[in-house]
């Protein structure tokens, strides 16, 4: 998921103007930009940063359900099966279980 980023070198620029000629009104909206921009980038980084963590999910709680079902060879056949189910789903490789 490729989001689309501000070009934070653009508003530099225009803040830096904005710092040399502009108004007070100029420079406070200019800076004002920069910052929000800025703002916007960081959001967009933690949405593409959660998507990766959450696509990853289902795969490491499918690892994580294989090693339960090796750690405690004596669970209950009804919860084993939920196990397995589960990791069928879930492995991305879905290689056979235990």
């Amino acid at each position: 998921m490729k989001l689309p980023y501000f070009k934070l070198g653009e508003a530099l620029r225009d803040v830096k103007w904005e710092l040399e000629i502009g108004s007070g009104l100029d420079k406070a909206g200019a800076v004002a930009k920069l910052v929000g921009k800025t703002a916007a980038n960081l959001g967009m980084g933690a949405i593409e940063a959660g998507v990766v963590v959450a696509k990853a999910l289902p795969a490491a709680a499918a690892r994580q359900a294989q090693e339960t079902l090796k750690a405690n060879p004596d669970m209950p056949t009804e919860q084993r099966q939920k196990l397995r189910d589960f990791i069928d789903q879930h492995k991305p490789d879905h290689s056979t279980h235990p």
